[in-house]
């Protein structure tokens, strides 16, 4: 089977440290400007969720507190184990075995 544009079975080849350079991820990530809805979803309701007692909740959420206390008080113990998911969001993503 035949597969990519010039037949590479599958695989993509990159320059050494292109993916790592282009898909860099950092804990800055986690303090980016909250984005802001426009005036139509005024007509859907403005509300925050409220997160649940038992839910799991992003690593990279842990984070936006620290810079910004007034960000959800309501966010789990930052120290609370088993909280938080993906906790290596930040480390590159290794490929799997075929």
């Amino acid at each position: 089977m035949r597969t990519g544009a010039l037949g590479t079975a599958g695989r993509t080849f990159l320059r050494p440290g292109a993916y790592a350079e282009t898909c860099a991820v950092t804990d800055e990530f986690a303090a980016a400007a909250v984005h802001h809805n426009g005036p139509l979803w005024i007509l859907a309701g403005r509300r925050s969720r409220r997160v649940p007692e038992h839910a799991l909740v992003h690593a990279s959420v842990r984070l936006r507190p620290e810079r910004d206390p007034a960000y959800r008080p309501d966010l789990p113990d930052p120290t609370a184990p088993g909280r938080w998911a993906d906790p290596d969001w930040t480390k590159p993503a290794q490929p799997h075995d075929r």
